[in-house]
């Protein structure tokens, strides 16, 4: 993985198999996971954090049509490993056990906090949203 991410308001894409040349046009900051295509406006939050097993992942929420966008991709695709490409390069390939209907899923790779944080901000192009009105 990079050191260091870059590009800030990256889109968020869902890509059964990704065209290099696609990945090769939008490699800064792009974010691909079969061939539904995220963008800023799309993601609510995106926020770095530790997962039950204490690795780094980057959990994301979306908004309402870009949910029922990504419910429909992963219904059609259950069984099957869907890579997920980042600035052109795949993190991951898990495999959909069931449809992602809750309108938020985590990104898990090996990451460091950092290398988390980075991505979250370049994929929603904001910061985290405070956990609460106390921390606002």
């Amino acid at each position: 993985m990079p050191s260091r991410w870059i590009m800030r308001g990256a889109a968020l894409a869902l890509s059964l198999a990704v065209p290099e040349a696609l990945i090769a046009k939008d490699a800064p900051g792009a974010l691909w996971f079969g061939t539904e295509n995220f963008t800023p406006a799309d993601i609510i939050d995106a926020r770095a954090q530790p997962d039950l097993d204490g690795h780094v992942s980057v959990l994301v929420t979306l908004e309402e049509p870009a949910s029922a966008r990504l419910a429909a991709l992963t219904r059609d695709h259950v069984g099957k490993p869907v890579p997920l490409i980042y600035q052109g390069r795949e993190i991951v390939a898990p495999v959909i056990h069931e449809p992602i209907t809750g309108g938020s899923f985590q990104l898990s790779g090996n990451f460091t906090m950092e290398e988390a944080k980075q991505i979250a901000l370049d994929i929603s192009g904001k910061p985290p949203l405070a956990d609460s009105l106390e921390e606002e």
